[in-house]
């Protein structure tokens, strides 16, 4: 299972913050198939990245089976996208 608990991210262009993002309360099931639409510069890949653990949010509550993605080692989190996720993207 995956769950995100009032995620942000700031993000920054030449230091400067250009927006956040904030997502709310997610829970994606073991086994269960799920989409990201929506607009240009929305974050869908940030979403992803963060899933993959090759992101960290500021808020840092991503978890994975119950576990802060943040406080995973690398090679767990190497593990997780190789065998556990896909990813397709159009």
């Amino acid at each position: 299972m995956i769950r995100f608990k009032r995620i942000t991210k700031q993000l920054t262009d030449l230091d400067e913050p250009i927006r956040t993002t904030n997502l709310v309360n997610l829970t994606i099931q073991d086994n269960e198939l799920f989409g990201v639409i929506g607009k240009s510069k929305v974050e869908k890949s940030t979403l992803l990245r963060f899933i993959k653990a090759l992101e960290t949010p500021d808020s840092r509550n991503v978890l994975v089976n119950e576990k802060e993605v943040n406080r995973l080692s690398k090679k767990y989190c190497a593990n997780i996208r190789k065998n556990r996720y896909s990813f397709s993207t159009v």
